[in-house]
């Protein structure tokens, strides 16, 4: 792959069983105009980021390209794993994450430290909380 490419949109789905159903978030990422062919699904739990999809993605993101996910239990639902790889994403890959139900944790708009600060106290709250559920579930 040439390093001269321009960034890309990728957009993650991901339910916890094959009983679930993944339309809601894939109309959600083909309204963001995100084609099929850059839209990566699991159907597995949360719980841990061993998944297949997941997996794949992560191979082909580069700086500056856009991760998309409808909600940030769809990301994930382990809170040292989720801040972990949302800080090697962001801050080491330079990949940009936008959660379509919170702008806050929209990297692709707030720069700056106080933007960082923000985007990192919500997501560490988020995280615990997505955990939590996970648990009582």
């Amino acid at each position: 792959m040439s390093q001269d490419r321009q960034p890309k949109t990728y957009g993650y789905a991901r339910v916890s069983t094959t009983g679930q159903n993944l339309a809601r978030q894939l109309d959600s990422l083909h309204a963001q105009g995100i084609p099929d062919d850059d839209i990566f699904t699991d159907q597995k739990s949360g719980k841990d980021f061993d998944r297949p999809a997941w997996k794949r993605l992560l191979r082909l993101l580069r700086p500056g390209d856009v991760l998309v996910v409808t909600s940030l239990d769809r990301f994930g639902r382990n809170y040292a794993e989720m801040t972990d790889i949302w800080g090697e994403l962001v801050r080491t890959r330079n990949v940009h994450i936008r959660v379509l139900d919170m702008p806050i944790l929209d990297t692709t708009i707030g720069q700056g430290l106080t933007a960082a600060f923000i985007g990192d106290l919500v997501l560490r709250v988020l995280s615990y909380v997505a955990e939590t559920e996970r648990t009582h579930i």
